[in-house]
């Protein structure tokens, strides 16, 4: 999906119709993880296809257990590779705004998979997911098999070098989306 906001304000409220839509729902956003194979050359992933509509070779669905309105800060205390974020605990879009809140922090935690399953190349943030049988509980790590979902649309998609998952601890998956 192309970006089209123009003005921070806009920018602001494409972010917290993010973060709304996934606290009206929690249960149907997923990060869809595939491509455990390798690339032609690995050091060197394609770009992603400008309108995809399914995660290629899709393995697994981590659910995603938080997703928060954030800005940049040196001093946040949500540490990502590249940058710090702070939260901004508002659903208000002058408070929002006010504190240049356009982007949006999602996590998922990969838990510990077999070792035939231990690395992917793809990141597809998923939406409006259905699921076949619904958990009675979800948690942080909570992981379905591709079979056991109904439908689902993709938001955003990352093609990366390998990442790789041990099969003795859990692995936390960062995204900052930018509106």
């Amino acid at each position: 999906m192309f970006n089209s906001a123009t003005t921070l304000v806009e920018r602001v409220r494409l972010a917290k119709s993010y973060v709304d839509r996934y606290n009206q729902s929690p249960m149907g956003f997923w990060i869809g993880l595939g491509k455990p194979d390798p690339w032609p050359d690995d050091s060197n992933p394609p770009l992603p296809l400008e309108s995809i509509n399914k995660v290629p070779r899709l393995f697994k669905f981590i659910y995603v257990h938080s997703c928060k309105n954030v800005y940049e800060d040196t001093n946040g205390s949500i540490v990502t590779k590249d940058k710090n974020f702070t939260e901004v605990d508002s659903s208000d879009l002058y408070t929002l705004t006010a504190a240049k809140a356009n982007k949006v922090y999602i996590e998922a935690i990969v838990p510990p998979l077999s070792p035939e399953e231990f690395s992917y190349r793809i990141l597809g943030l998923c939406v409006d997911v259905e699921v076949a049988v619904i958990p009675s509980f979800l948690t942080a790590g909570y992981m379905l098999e591709p079979n056991l979902i109904l439908s689902y649309s993709v938001a955003w998609v990352q093609m990366g070098t390998p990442t790789v998952v041990s099969p003795l601890s859990s692995h936390v998956i960062q995204i900052v989306r930018e509106f």
